[in-house]
């Protein structure tokens, strides 16, 4: 359907801000304005972002100042008549509303040929976004070079058992697998015949990525340092495992860097409230490749930062306890 749009229908997409059918519904909704005429004498497709629409994206939608609607409104109006001349324009010498959102971000111009070329044709504007070029002293490689992909399995409600038994199967969702690590309370427990492939068992060194969830939290890492019980993954997440000529302490950096989440959110795609990160999408992510002996000093360096971090935190929390005690001094112990 998205194919057929982008070819013969699809004149522009206005993606309007997740909320704005609250209290309702939290749906993240996008308006496709649809024009056969347009779309036959353009070889590019115009989209919009609306931050505001006048109202908060809370549950009583207040109104507020902030209104994107009238100058996207008037943008699309313009996007229908204009040149490629006119689109170029100084936007502090013209009275056209297009080209000043063009500067702004908050509009961009996208050939069919690049959408085409996503092969989902994907139909948010996140995703054609220039990126800033990396510029590294090592060699740029992609993800899907220096690690597998094994995608987590799937299981029904009833296949969970109440208590783990002696050849029960551990199975880490979203829900259990965060940043800090597994969370042994969240597991699951199912029968251990339901994993079909072994590969999916989890090893010390493996990276589980949330590739299923809410956008905010696509993309995030789980570093598993060890395994004490057989545990394998859901379906909502994908493993990474690293190959010989990459360290995993060095990738899971890698994988959390603003670049990297950039890249998530670029080419996420979103229906109702979940967003998704196609495996073949991440196997494409690039990322510097030092010799083995350089990251082991990369991790090294990081590991020792990350000591004094947690020194810091220490002694923060050490005086906080120092100045309640010095302000019960003054006021004496409450006698509730």
């Amino acid at each position: 359907l998205r194919k057929l749009l982008v070819e013969k229908h699809l004149a522009a997409v206005i993606s309007l801000p997740a909320g704005v059918f609250q209290p309702y519904s939290g749906v993240k909704t996008s308006i496709l304005i649809l024009d056969n005429a347009l779309a036959r004498r353009r070889e590019s497709i115009a989209f919009f972002k609306v931050d505001s629409d006048g109202y908060d994206l809370g549950a009583q939608r207040r109104p507020i100042e902030q209104n994107d609607l009238p100058q996207v409104a008037q943008a699309a109006k313009e996007w229908e008549v204009m040149n490629a001349d006119e689109l170029e324009k100084d936007p502090s010498s013209s009275s056209l509303i297009l080209p000043k959102l063009l500067r702004q971000g908050l509009a961009l111009i996208v050939k069919k040929s690049a959408i085409a070329a996503t092969e989902d044709y994907n139909l948010s504007q996140e995703r054609y976004k220039k990126t800033t070029r990396i510029q590294s002293q090592y060699p740029m490689v992609k993800l899907g070079e220096v690690a597998i992909f094994i995608r987590g399995i799937t299981f029904k409600k009833s296949d969970q058992l109440e208590v783990p038994t002696k050849t029960s199967l551990a199975v880490a969702t979203t829900k259990a697998a965060q940043e800090s690590g597994i969370v042994s309370d969240a597991l699951y427990h199912i029968p251990s015949q339901l994993l079909k492939d072994d590969r999916k068992l989890i090893r010390p060194g493996d990276i589980l990525i949330s590739t299923a969830n809410s956008f905010h939290l696509l993309g995030r890492t789980t570093h598993v340092s060890k395994v004490e019980i057989p545990m394998s993954f859901g379906a909502f997440m994908t493993l990474i495992r690293a190959k010989e000529s990459i360290l995993d302490g060095y990738l899971i950096h890698c994988l959390r860097t603003p670049q990297t989440v950039s890249f998530y959110r670029q080419h996420a795609n979103t229906t109702t409230n979940i967003s998704n990160l196609n495996i073949s999408s991440l196997a494409n992510l690039q990322i510097p490749l030092p010799p083995l002996e350089i990251q082991q000093e990369l991790v090294a360096e990081i590991e020792n930062y990350q000591k004094e971090i947690t020194n810091y935190e220490l002694r923060i929390k050490n005086c906080q306890t120092k100045i309640v005690h010095t302000i019960k001094r003054v006021w004496g112990e409450n006698e509730d």
